[in-house]
């Protein structure tokens, strides 16, 4: 994971990226590193899918935190992704965020 993110920092072209049923992502370290690929001025994402990935609360407030100030992502795929009732309170920061550009939230299949 840490060569994808690597790279993905300083990509300035992939606006897709699906990490669905990725395993290697699930690490605390794997989330953080991540999360920086999304803070950066250089990320160019407009689409992602993280959807079949188990997502734990600390996992989605570094996602939060990435997401918040990010300008650039339309499109997010959560489906089946078991976060949990505070996972859900943190992440709602991203929706009430007025800097977010995120369009489209795909959340099917949670419980």
């Amino acid at each position: 994971m840490t060569s994808l993110t690597n790279s993905l920092t300083n990509n300035s072209s992939l606006r897709t990226l699906n990490l669905s049923d990725n395993c290697d992502i699930t690490t605390a370290a794997g989330w953080q590193a991540f999360s920086a690929v999304l803070q950066s001025h250089h990320s160019v994402l407009e689409t992602l899918d993280l959807s079949y990935i188990d997502i734990n609360d600390e996992a989605l407030n570094s996602l939060t935190n990435a997401l918040v100030g990010n300008n650039m992502l339309r499109e997010l795929y959560l489906q089946g992704t078991r976060i949990t009732t505070t996972g859900w309170e943190a992440f709602s920061a991203v929706l009430r965020s007025r800097t977010s550009a995120l369009e489209k939230l795909d959340l099917r299949s949670n419980s």
